[in-house]
């Protein structure tokens, strides 16, 4: 007695991946562009998009038209500490004909260098110059007089940069003269030295935050803060009406309520907690401005509190989160397609995150619009949230189960029918 069922393996088969594709199926989407001339874009991401993204932000990818997945590198602007070549300010610069050439600078700081960086057009004349420095830009003193610039080329780009070093001086300005009695002067582009840059963090405004506000009996004022769609909160700032002066000791973190059980037949009763997570001092005469570690506006609250003081009233709060735009290679007249929003979607790899250098710079920029969830719907409102991805994932996972108990079934029937016609035969 043998029963063929191996013609139904592949459709039984076919059930098994379900499951992992719903998981990593992308729930929203949106348009990009199209743009006016090809090149590299930045593609600024709002609010509603970042939102719906997983902790990593790697969730995310960009079609053309032909469903081709576009390379990209994700930025989000900080603000960081570098290395990088100051330009000092130039505050005079002569040249007399077949004399000389002279260049005064002055610096942005006080700090103590050991040498400054000379920007000149390649070329292969080499000029005698001298170095001089001063705390006012009036009486100068010697710093260097055997300088030998020039006579340099560079075969990647048109100029050249020279370190002149010196002892350590703390003076503001220097004079730089070059002798130009023998040629022409040298093209001298700039004069600096490197130093630590910091740049600002950019943020983008958050819109529709809402909160309410309760003063509790026991001394604390609590701010709940909601959006009726997700965003992630890099900054939130918080603005007082009332009263002018004030310095209060305040907390970031989660409320919770929770039920507490009580005696036979009582009924239970409600509690709120206050989980705290980061702690600030809220203050007319500072800063009201707290910075977030990109939190999701979920269950937020701000606990401030107010000790034997009348409770603040708080005017508005504004929300911002870090500026976040992909840098991608856009053709022009060409719309794109971003696909956003996956539990499980790994973080992309391209060949273009090695070569994030040669991208910065001002770009132009693509626009994000009609975002959207997979049926079209817009995600304006909270009405796309009715479908929240773990409960997508469910559905879709209960639909495979089903489906393999559906095939189960008529295998087993079939199965079972096979067995009787074969006892009936014998």
């Amino acid at each position: 007695m043998h029963v063929r069922t191996h013609f139904l393996i592949p459709f039984f088969l076919c059930f098994l991946p379900a499951y992992t594709v719903a998981q990593q199926a992308f729930l929203y989407k949106a348009q990009v562009g199209p743009v006016a001339a090809s090149g590299y874009h930045r593609i600024e991401l709002p609010p509603d998009l970042v939102g719906r993204l997983h902790e990593g932000l790697g969730d995310i990818r960009l079609y053309d038209g032909r469903k081709r997945e576009i390379p990209y590198v994700m930025t989000r602007q900080t603000g960081v500490q570098a290395t990088a070549f100051i330009t000092y300010e130039v505050v005079r610069k002569t040249n007399v004909p077949n004399v000389s050439t002279t260049i005064v600078v002055k610096r942005p700081s006080r700090q103590p260098i050991t040498a400054l960086g000379v920007e000149s057009q390649n070329t292969e004349v080499e000029k005698k110059a001298t170095l001089s420095g001063s705390h006012d830009g009036n009486v100068w003193y010697a710093l260097d007089d055997g300088i030998r610039l020039g006579n340099n080329t560079n075969a990647t780009t048109t100029a050249t940069l020279q370190t002149i070093t010196f002892p350590l001086t703390d003076y503001t300005y220097f004079r730089l003269v070059v002798n130009d009695s023998t040629s022409a002067p040298l093209n001298i582009r700039r004069i600096g030295n490197y130093g630590q840059t910091n740049a600002s963090a950019h943020y983008t405004p958050i819109p529709g935050l809402q909160f309410t506000q309760h003063d509790s009996s026991d001394h604390y004022t609590y701010l709940v803060l909601n959006r009726p769609s997700p965003a992630r909160i890099d900054r939130l700032t918080i603005h007082v009406s009332n009263p002018a002066q004030f310095r209060r000791q305040a907390a970031f973190g989660h409320k919770f309520t929770e039920t507490v059980a009580r005696k036979r037949h009582q009924r239970p009763v409600l509690r709120q907690s206050f989980d705290p997570l980061i702690p600030f001092t809220l203050s007319s005469t500072g800063d009201t401005t707290i910075t977030l570690p990109s939190v999701l506006t979920e269950k937020l609250c701000l606990r401030i509190a107010n000790n034997d003081d009348a409770p603040l009233r708080v005017g508005r709060i504004n929300a911002a989160q870090v500026t976040t735009y992909l840098t991608a290679n856009l053709q022009a007249a060409t719309t794109y397609q971003l696909q956003f929003g996956s539990m499980l979607a790994p973080g992309p790899v391209y060949d273009l995150a090695f070569f994030n250098d040669q991208l910065s710079g001002t770009l132009p920029i693509a626009s994000v619009s009609n975002l959207t969830n997979w049926s079209g719907s817009p995600l304006s409102t909270s009405a796309d949230e009715s479908t929240d991805p773990f409960e997508f994932h469910q559905i879709a996972l209960w639909v495979a189960i089903l489906g393999i108990i559906l095939l189960m079934g008529v295998m087993t029937y079939r199965m079972l029918t096979g067995m009787t016609r074969e006892q009936q035969d014998a």
